[in-house]
């Protein structure tokens, strides 16, 4: 043979191998179903705009509503407890733990605290429980007997 016969045909049997490869690599790629693009994400915050059974829209402070899925696997608690996605109290402060599959955000962790206005119902308010003057000489805390 002569060398450039020669470096013909293994350049050939280069390619060839190559090919061959390739198409070894393309058929076991193949072969595996296709596996969803998931990540871990990270949390937001928000408002509770409106939630139902299987999403929850968030409204965010500077920027657009966000509306996330709700699966089985995912727990929601109001103030400590135990609830469905679909209970949450709309304008309660919200922390979501979330991850997207695809492009689409699923929630994971979803804790809400309903936020009670003054002057509504079950809200707190600070009042003077004690009179300026008590009987017998006595005084409020704060104030010196005369």
């Amino acid at each position: 043979m002569h060398p450039s016969w020669l470096m013909l045909a293994v350049l050939r049997a280069s390619i060839s191998c190559f090919a061959i490869a390739c198409a070894g690599i393309s058929c076991a790629h193949d072969a595996h179903p296709a596996v969803p693009a998931y990540a871990d994400v990270g949390t937001i915050t928000g408002r509770v705009q409106a939630a139902s059974d299987d999403s929850i829209v968030i409204r965010r402070d500077g920027a657009r509503d966000l509306t996330l899925q709700i699966d089985a696997k995912t727990a929601t608690t109001q103030d400590g407890a135990e609830i469905a996605a679909r209970d949450l109290t709309p304008g309660a402060q919200v922390t979501v733990s979330y991850r997207l599959v695809g492009d689409q955000p699923i929630a994971d962790i979803v804790q809400a605290t309903r936020s009670i206005e003054p002057g509504t119902p079950g809200s707190l308010q600070r009042t003077s429980a004690l009179p300026s003057s008590m009987p017998g000489g006595m005084t409020s805390p704060g104030q010196r007997p005369m």
